[in-house]
């Protein structure tokens, strides 16, 4: 058993090198997998604010018609209150005119 001592001692500790070597190779091919995600999050960030800004602007330009259209049809209502107070007011004048003018 002895004289096999070298022998096993050689083959394990090229045993230990092989597989050390594996995990660093691993460690290294993990580390560089980690490195190009992390150098791609720039611009899958900025895809993703594009597509978000996009989406605003156009609930904005959605929003902008909407209250335009709000915007007339208010006008409107409030064109035809003012003609039917002017119509009160003249039928006011033309019945109650004050007798001292």
């Amino acid at each position: 058993m002895t004289e096999h001592t070298q022998d096993i001692v050689s083959l394990l500790l090229w045993m230990i090198v092989a597989v050390g070597g594996c995990l660093l190779s691993l460690l290294i091919w993990t580390w560089q997998r980690v490195q190009t995600k992390v150098d791609n999050l720039p611009d899958q960030i900025s895809k993703k604010v594009y597509t978000v800004h996009a989406e605003i602007v156009k609930e904005m330009r959605e929003l902008n018609v909407t209250q335009a259209a709000l915007e007339r049809d208010l006008r409107g209502q409030f064109a035809k209150l003012d003609r039917r107070v002017i119509r009160l007011e003249v039928l006011q004048d033309v019945h109650y005119k004050p007798e001292d003018e």
